[in-house]
């Protein structure tokens, strides 16, 4: 009977396919969430280093 066979065969290579279409969806999401986090980065101020003199300020008073 070919017909399992076939459906096996090609349900196999739709695997392989959609395996493929996720590696590269989560690489491209990957790429987007990196430029985003550089442009909110670049957007909330030039100078990261002020950030954590910010954040080093609770800690000595603490």
């Amino acid at each position: 009977i070919p017909s399992p066979t076939q459906r096996q065969h090609l349900s196999s290579s739709e695997i392989g396919f959609v395996a493929i279409i996720v590696s590269v969806v989560t690489v491209c999401s990957l790429l987007v969430a990196a430029i985003l986090m550089f442009c909110v980065l670049k957007k909330q101020g030039l100078n990261p280093e002020d950030e954590r003199q910010d954040s080093a300020i609770p800690e000595d008073s603490t």
